[in-house]
């Protein structure tokens, strides 16, 4: 959940990697999407190319986080 706090372009695509990697356990996985919808949140920027690379529960706990804390982005939500 630190990683958060870095937007840095290596933070987030270790979090993307680490968050699709079969071996990863689901809790950080989950923690991983969430990480990623803040650092997108506090850059107030949505990533379509970012959001589309998620899966499971990753994407789940992205997009709760997003819901939350963004309601005018649910519109760039698949669900």
């Amino acid at each position: 959940m630190d990683l958060s706090e870095y937007s840095h372009k290596n933070v987030v695509k270790a979090l993307l990697i680490i968050s699709n990697h079969d071996s990863t356990d689901d809790m950080l996985k989950a923690s991983c999407g969430e990480s990623l919808a803040m650092i997108l949140v506090n850059n107030d920027r949505f990533d379509k190319e970012i959001y589309n690379q998620l899966r499971g529960i990753a994407k789940i706990e992205f997009e709760s986080f997003i819901r939350l804390k963004k309601k005018d982005w649910k519109a760039y939500l698949n669900t």
